[in-house]
């Protein structure tokens, strides 16, 4: 083999599949025959649709009117009428993309907007045949809601029959929507944003789901599960995964939630054959009784549910306890407890008083039955009542542990957290962590000596959400959090009451922006030299340990080489004498 283009194209392809866009076009430049494979390659995933349509004519910001007819809004629209040869130029990449995505920027920025002007969107319906596209199957469109209808048709010139993946939205029209899907009869994953009631488009929806059989996945507004649209996914014989699309209020606009979101979870025999995953927002009353029966999935591998009011600890802990007898598959578990009713608690009251009414570890203990556990969320409007001793037993629990987030911001604070910065220790020995949240009480009396012998985390965790905890001296938590995190790893501490929160936001941000984890300059100017000295004495005694005993090998290799040439010496001296013989 001379060159790259000897091998075989499929093991050409996966190759250049490794690469990034950067370094595929550096491949198209190299000859005409490896520029075609880095071009499929380059132009199989399109983040931007505006970057696609400038490759057939270069794209301008202009200034157009807006509803009021008042000028200032910025769009992008051709800089010039495209031409034959530019069809011709365009249509070789338009073959390769495979996925795309029309993004609309909310922000008005100075210079830059991903907003394509209706003349552009009408030009190119008159220059191309639908689908513009045809071997797209992955579409993302998302339209501010001031121009959804016009812009949501303009996404059909970009459909076919064998799109497998969609995502779609605002709908604030239903006969859209169903126009719309009646297109991609073959879809396998599916996301709808819309921020008005499910009534409002609920025939067309449902007859458009029933013209999906192969929905494999499927994200619709939180408020637009409803009974009839669950017994319509019930059916879906490949149906895999349920999700919610948020933000918080999507599907709710003009109705009442509890309206529209009080129908009752429930599985008929045979209903959700392939499901794995289930993200629900509903009461606990109304999804306990349907995870309880014997004809839930069983196979369930992911189940989170977000509440719509505050529930009680009972509820709480048999969702937890049922999780873990029937369910026994489960990689992801995730409850969080909303209040939306704005409950005020006496914030005065003392700590014993607030204790009596906070959850403990026993609310989700029984979850630590369940052995392949990748991620876990319980999140909870007040404070659980937790020590650091509730916990020691996860990494043993959940070997496999990526992401744990226990409650790291609740609403309602009491005075401090009965958490302390040794918990956040018990977790290095998690050795796939790459998420980690927890609300504690930071006011801990780290000193050099004993911090710089403790375990820490060697890699993989990425993000630490310190959320509502407490802080006590700032240069200890910086020392202990730079010593005890990779490098990389960011911190987010969203409340740091006391008078120090000024000086923990610029120790905060020398965390963040830390690139390793050397003692920053922040840290030698403001920590007591009696505790870096201790520190960095243990450094130095650590560091003189592992020179010893490079030394002490060092000095055997030595030896050992040394009798290997007497050795050879010796055979050199003998080597004649023995050929006489």
């Amino acid at each position: 083999m001379k060159n790259l283009l000897d091998l075989p194209v499929l093991i050409i392809l996966p190759i250049l599949e490794l690469l990034d866009s950067d370094a595929l076009y550096n491949c198209a430049l190299v000859c005409k025959s490896l520029s075609k494979y880095a071009n499929d390659q380059l132009w199989r995933n399109v983040p931007r649709l505006d970057t696609l349509l400038a490759v057939l004519s270069p794209l301008v910001i202009r200034k157009v009117k807006n509803q009021h007819n008042e000028v200032g809004q910025k769009v992008k629209v051709f800089a010039h009428p495209p031409t034959e040869a530019d069809v011709k130029h365009f249509v070789p990449h338009a073959n390769r993309v495979r996925r795309i995505a029309y993004m609309e920027e909310d922000v008005e920025a100075p210079v830059f907007t991903t907003r394509i002007a209706r003349a552009s969107f009408t030009r190119l319906q008159q220059l191309f045949p639908r689908p513009i596209l045809p071997n797209l199957t992955h579409l993302a469109w998302m339209t501010s809601p001031g121009h959804n209808s016009q812009l949501l048709k303009f996404s059909k010139m970009f459909l076919h029959e064998n799109m497998i993946s969609l995502a779609i939205g605002p709908v604030l029209d239903g006969e859209v929507l169903e126009d719309i899907l009646n297109l991609v009869p073959n879809l396998e994953g599916l996301i709808l944003h819309s921020s008005i009631p499910v009534e409002e488009v609920e025939e067309s929806l449902y007859t458009a789901l029933e013209g999906l059989t192969r929905l494999e996945e499927i994200a619709l507004p939180r408020f637009w599960y409803t009974e009839h649209v669950m017994a319509t996914l019930s059916e879906k014989r490949y149906l895999r995964e349920i999700h919610c699309s948020y933000d918080d209020h999507e599907g709710q606009m003009g109705s009442d939630p509890e309206e529209v979101a009080s129908y009752e979870l429930s599985f008929e025999q045979g209903a959700f054959p392939a499901l794995r995953q289930l993200h629900v927002d509903l009461s606990l009353s109304n999804v306990l009784p349907a995870l309880e029966s014997a004809r839930a999935p069983a196979k369930l591998e992911g189940l989170s549910v977000r509440t719509l009011d505050i529930e009680s600890q009972e509820s709480m802990a048999t969702f937890f306890k049922i999780a873990s007898t029937s369910f026994s598959l489960l990689t992801s578990l995730s409850l969080t407890v909303r209040d939306s009713l704005g409950l005020e608690l006496d914030l005065a009251a003392d700590d014993a008083a607030d204790e009596a009414t906070e959850a403990t570890a026993d609310l989700f203990r029984p979850a630590l039955d369940l052995r392949h556990i990748k991620s876990f969320t319980l999140s909870y409007s007040r404070p659980l009542c937790v020590w650091n001793h509730d916990l020691e037993d996860i990494p043993d629990r959940w070997p496999d542990l990526e992401h744990f987030e226990l409650n790291p911001r609740p609403k309602y604070l009491r005075a401090h957290s009965h958490l302390t910065l040794d918990a956040v220790r018990i977790f290095t020995r998690c050795k796939n962590i790459k998420f980690l949240g927890l609300h504690l009480d930071a006011r801990v009396d780290v000193t050099g000596s004993s911090l710089f012998t403790q375990p820490k985390f060697e890699s993989g965790l990425t993000e630490l959400d310190l959320g509502c905890s407490t802080g006590g001296t700032v240069s200890q938590e910086v020392m202990f959090f730079s010593y005890i995190l990779p490098a990389g790893c960011k911190i987010k501490w969203g409340v740091a009451p006391g008078d120090e929160e000024d000086d923990y936001s610029t120790a905060m941000d020398v965390l963040w922006n830390a690139t390793d984890n050397t003692v920053s300059m922040w840290i030698l100017n403001n920590m007591s030299w009696s505790m870096l000295v201790a520190g960095l004495r243990s450094t130095l005694d650590e560091m003189e340990t592992k020179n010893n005993k490079l030394e002490s090998e060092n000095r055997k290799l030595r030896a050992n080489q040394k009798k290997l040439k007497e050795q050879n010496q010796r055979l050199r001296e003998i080597g004649p004498i023995a050929l006489l013989d």
